[in-house]
Parts: C-alpha cells; structure tokens; sequence
C-alpha cells in the first residue's frame, strides 16, 4: 500500500480562471485513484441495476400481493355468503321442526285429553254392569241393555288401545323432533363459530396490513373442532342439504301423524257416542217397558183381589146354604121320626111319606154339591191368593229393576258435561 500523501487545496494548484486541474502528485498514487474511480462507477452501475430490479421485484410481489389479497378476500366473502345460506337453511328448518313439534305436542295433548275423558265413561260402564247384575234374580237376564253395555265396554277398550297406540307413536316422532332439533342447532352453533373465525381472521390481516395491533380472538367465541375443519366446504354444504331435507321429511311425517291423531280422535269420539247413545236408548226402552209390564201387573193384582173378595163371598153364601140345607135335613128327619110315632095301622106310605123322601134326597144331593163347590171355591181362593203373592213378588222385583234403571241412566246423564264429543267443535 502507498505510503499516504498529503493533498494541498484545490486553490493553491488550479488558479481561478485557468484551465483543466492538474494535481501535482506521484505517478504511482495518480493510477490508482482512476483505478478506485472506476472501481466505484462500475459498483455504482451495479448498484443501480440492482435497485431497479428490486424496485420492479417490489412493484411485483406488490401487484401479486394486491391479487392475492383480491382473491382472499373473494374466497372470504364467498365462504360467509356461503355460510350465511346454510345457516339460514338450517334455521328455517329448525324452525319448520319447532312448528311441527309443536303441532305433535298439541295432538299429543289432545289424545291424553280425550283419553282421560274415556275412563270415567269406562267407570261408569262397569257400574252399571255391576248394578244390573244385582238385580233380583228373575231381572237378571241377558237383555239389550246388557248387550248394549257389553257392546259399550267393548267399543271403549278399542278405543282406548287406540288412543294409547297414536300416543306412543307421537311421542316417538315428537323424540325425533327434539333429537332433529338439537342436531340443527348444533350446526348452525358450529356454523356460526366457523364464521366467527373466519371474520377474526379477515379482520385481523385488514387491521395488520393498516399498521394497527390486531384484536385478541375470544377462545370462548367457539371454534369448529379438528373434525369439521378437514370436511370441505361443499361437504359442509351438502351435510347441511341432508339435514334439512331430513327435517323436512320429518316433518312430513309429523304433519301425517298429526293429520291421522285427528282422523283417530273423530272415529274414537264417533264410536264412543254411538256406544254410549245405543245404552241410553236401550235403558230408556227398558225402562220404558219395566214400567208397562208394572202398571200390568198392578191392575192384574187389582183384579186378583177383586176376584178373591167375589170369591169370598161366594164362599161365604155357599156357607150359609150348607147351613140352611143342614137344617133342612135335620127337620126333614125330625119330621121323618115323628111321623114313625103314629099307630100302626097308620103307618104307611103315603104322600108325605114320599114328600119327606124326596125331600130328603133332595136336600143330601144340595149339601154334596155345595160341599163340592166349597172345595172348589177353596182351591180358587187359595190359587188367587198365591197369583197374588207372585204378583206382589213380581212387581217388588220390576220396582227394584226399574228403580235401578233409572239409577243408571241418571248417572249417564250426569256426565252430560264432560262427554267429550260434546265439547268437541
């Protein structure tokens, strides 16, 4: 390395005014500063070409970028769009399945109500059956009345095995709508969380490229698990397709189940009312029937005992001629014994003798027939009296039935006001 010189001032070498600047130094130290000098034009040279290239890098990678950040943001708003559908999909359908729910659980009521309703009806049936049977023994009998309640009995236990049947398969389709429900609010909750990340991290690159700090994103905000993060975005799509065309059969199925409870509930309350109305009339008959066959039987006892005071009486003159006959043979025969006295040569058969014979004949053939129809007088009055004893019997046992009849059909129209296909529209 040369040794170092000291350089004079540019004014003392070059006077002002003079030509070209001539340094007044060694050869060896003149080479080498134009040897420098080139040195730094052709660094120079470089250095400019390399700053026009990285400007034209920068002016790229700048317009890339600014694609880039075009198509993210496309990709962003396109996935919310997309998002924002599905979750508009799934809530109309949780709410088509809320509204179908509630349909069902309406039904559901219905049937319980209705059912309800049918046990006193089936109480009062099996009541009545046991007040009927206890009647007196000769009621006892297997009449329309006891057909129609046993018609009754049957037509309610039908019913009622169908009410229990709509009932469980409500409840089975109002499980599926909770269950169906709560997978639909599962995804939108999902849905939504996916969204919110996405808008934290658009809104978070926005905020960096501006120079501000980005905001902290809330883990508690919910984030789509590893799972649903590898499904694909139309996966998610037709995932959501699927369970909103299974809602909606669902729900169908709901709208049928609801359609065939009320379809069950007006055949349940038709057969109940026929059943129910078919006992009222036949008890009303019966009744109806019993109170003839008593008013009978009353005015046949008042004959009866008409018949038996005649008779009576007519025992009684039977009576009183056996005893007038009586003592006509006891003076015929006083008579007879008297005229035995007259002397002997009187004694004979005369006019009187015949008169007294045949009146004597006379009188025994009056007593045998009264005595005849004194036993037979007898055995109708004795006959009249049992008739009578039957008649009372009988119709203390058409009173007891009647009186239980009537127990029955009040209580049937006690329940006037809680029949249920009375209350229905």
């Amino acid at each position: 390395m040369p040794a170092m010189v000291t350089l004079p001032t540019l004014a003392s070498v070059v006077p002002s005014g003079e030509g070209p600047i001539r340094l007044n130094m060694p050869r060896s130290w003149h080479t080498s500063a134009f040897v420098r000098m080139k040195d730094a034009s052709k660094a120079s040279d470089i250095a400019s070409t390399f700053v026009n290239r990285a400007r034209g890098a920068c002016d790229a990678t700048s317009a890339i970028s600014a694609n880039q950040a075009a198509s993210v943001k496309d990709k962003f708003t396109k996935k919310v769009k997309s998002s924002s559908e599905i979750v508009t999909t799934l809530a109309t359908a949780s709410d088509e399945a809320a509204q179908a729910e509630e349909s069902v659980k309406h039904s559901l009521s219905s049937l319980q109500t209705l059912l309800n309703n049918l046990r006193p009806i089936a109480l009062m049936n099996h009541q009545n059956s046991q007040r009927r049977s206890q009647k007196p023994g000769p009621e006892v009998q297997q009449d329309s009345c006891f057909e129609a309640l046993q018609d009754e009995r049957e037509a309610l236990e039908q019913c009622q095995q169908w009410a229990n049947e709509r009932i469980r398969l409500s409840q089975r389709v109002r499980d599926q709508l909770r269950e169906m429900r709560a997978a639909l609010e599962g995804q939108i909750q999902l849905k939504t969380a996916g969204d919110n990340v996405d808008r934290w991290a658009w809104d978070s690159a926005r905020i960096f490229r501006s120079g501000e700090r980005p905001p902290s994103f809330d883990s508690n905000d919910g984030r789509p698990s590893t799972k649903l993060g590898r499904i694909s975005e139309n996966g998610r799509k037709n995932d959501g397709r699927r369970l909103a065309r299974a809602t909606s059969q669902l729900c169908g199925q709901a709208q049928h189940t609801t359609q065939t409870n009320g379809q069950a509930q007006q055949r349940i309350l038709e057969t109940c009312r026929a059943a129910f109305q078919k006992v009222e009339r036949t008890l009303q008959e019966a009744m109806r029937e019993t109170g003839e066959v008593r008013a009978r039987m009353g005015r046949a006892l008042g004959e009866v005992e008409q018949q038996m005071q005649r008779t009576k009486v007519g025992l009684n003159q039977t009576e009183e001629t056996m005893k007038d006959a009586l003592r006509a043979g006891v003076i015929n025969t006083r008579r007879r014994r008297i005229r035995k006295q007259r002397p002997q040569v009187e004694l004979i058969s005369d006019e009187v003798v015949a008169a007294l014979d045949e009146e004597s004949m006379h009188n025994r053939g009056c007593r045998e027939e009264l005595k005849w129809n004194e036993s037979k007088q007898k055995q109708a009055l004795n006959q009249l009296a049992e008739n009578r004893q039957r008649l009372h019997m009988d119709i203390h046992n058409k009173s007891v039935s009647l009186q239980v009849d009537q127990t029955c059909f009040r209580l049937m129209k006690g329940l006037a006001g809680t029949l249920p296909w009375r209350a229905s529209p």
